[in-house]
This record gives C-alpha cells, structure tokens and sequence, in this order.
C-alpha cells in the first residue's frame, strides 16, 4: 500500500512537470540492498524503488521515465548486483548517486551506464586535503590533476 501511495503521488508530480517542461525524469532510489538493510520503513524508506519492486512501480508511475539507484556499494561483486538490477530493458540506466570509485567504468562499459554522479567527496580526500592514494587512478583516468582539489 505504501509502495503504491508514494507511486500514486510521484507519478501525478512527474506527470505536471513533463506537461509543464519538456524534460526526462527519473526517481531516485534509497536502495535496500546495501549494509545488508531488511526492514521497510525502519532501516530503509518503505515505498521506494528499491530492486525487488521496480518492475512494478514502473507499472503505477509511467510519467518519471525510470528508476535510478543510489549505489554505494563498495565492492565489486555488490556494485554489479546493483547494476543489474536497475540495468533492464524497460529501464534506462543512470546511477545519481556513487562514490568515486573504478566501479564506476564498469557501470558504463558493462551495463550501459547513461551516467553517473560523484557522490560523497569525503572519500576522495585525505583529512589534509590530499587525494588519497586509492583514489588517484580514478581521478587521473577522469582527467583531474593529482594535485590537492580545492573541495578537499
């Protein structure tokens, strides 16, 4: 019922706006996935896209155009599980939300990645300021510099 109120709701708000401005939509998702969450509403917000009802959602709301993922996942064999997941035919795949991490490149050559993100900037750098050295490869194959970064 939740699942099906927030859809309800979403999909009149996206409905107004593509009348309103000719744009493409998307929801983001709060995954359950990850951090081995289990509980609805006590340790993920129940109602959302997450893997399990997306097929369906995508039924109740039309109007946002597809489900994009917020993927945290650190390791490689849980950011393909993500990946797959949201990577479908009917629907496009887009991740808002990622940490800087070489996962990254294969959502794109894999999974067709349309794009993705940088999401919590924190990891890149050192508490000094510096990058840290885990991080360098991605950020030198991104095209930044190996310097310090003034949002460090």
């Amino acid at each position: 019922m939740t699942a099906w109120s927030i859809a309800s709701y979403v999909d009149n708000i996206a409905a107004a706006a593509k009348a309103a401005y000719d744009i493409v939509l998307y929801t983001n998702v709060w995954l359950m996935e990850q951090h081995g969450w289990v509980r609805a509403g006590e340790s993920y917000p129940s109602g959302g896209g997450v893997s399990k009802s997306t097929r369906y959602l995508q039924m109740v709301y039309p109007a946002p155009g597809f489900i994009a993922p917020d993927n945290y996942e650190l390791d490689a064999k849980g950011f393909a599980e993500v990946c797959a997941n949201y990577a479908r035919e009917d629907n496009p795949f887009f991740m808002p939300e990622t940490i800087g991490d070489p996962n990254m490149f294969r959502a794109i050559a894999d999974y067709n990645c349309l794009g993705n993100f940088f999401f919590g900037v924190e990891v890149l750098c050192t508490p000094e300021g510096e990058i840290r050295p885990e991080r360098r490869l991605l950020l030198t194959a991104s095209g930044v510099p190996p310097r310090p970064l003034p949002f460090c």
